[in-house]
Formats: C-alpha cells, structure tokens, sequence
C-alpha cells in the first residue's frame, strides 16, 4: 500500500453520520490522481457516482440523499491502487 493510498483513508470525513439527507464528504489529495466517488445503498447498487480526474488538494463536496429510502448507504472513494469505504445512516 503506497502512502498516497492510506492518506486518503486516514483523512476522509463522511459527516454528519447520521444524517437527515444532507451530508459533507471530503479528504485530501497529495498528489495528481484520478478517482472515484460512489455511493452504493444497501442492496449493492450503485445510485450515485462521480469521477475526478487529475485531481490534487482538497475534496469536499455537499451531497443530498434526503429523497432517498432512510437505511445504509456505503460511500466509496477508488482509485487505481485502493479502494476505501465509509459507513452512512440516513434516518
């Protein structure tokens, strides 16, 4: 596991968990990369999906999933080498 790879592990926030609908996810990028934000919901599907592209700094970004069913969804952050996830509770 390169450091690259467990900075974006050690550093991501999902918040706040739970959540009404709205949440904040965010990390920090040391160094040029390409990833991917997913979220997957309980079943395993995947509902929603963004991809970032020679990306380096900080990531935040405000996601709603107030109009989805209340449960547990996964966010995901991927990228060529690791994939990490995180755990959301939408009451």
């Amino acid at each position: 596991i390169a450091s690259s790879e467990l900075n974006i592990a050690q550093n991501l926030n999902v918040y706040p968990n739970p959540t009404k609908g709205l949440f904040k996810v965010s990390f920090v990028v040391d160094k040029i990369d390409n990833f991917e934000i997913s979220i997957i919901d309980a079943f395993g599907q995947l509902i929603y999906v963004e991809n970032k592209f020679d990306f380096i700094g900080e990531y935040t970004k405000d996601i709603d999933i107030s109009t989805w069913p209340r449960g547990i969804y996964m966010v995901q952050i991927k990228n060529k080498y690791s994939l990490v996830s995180k755990r959301i509770v939408l009451q």
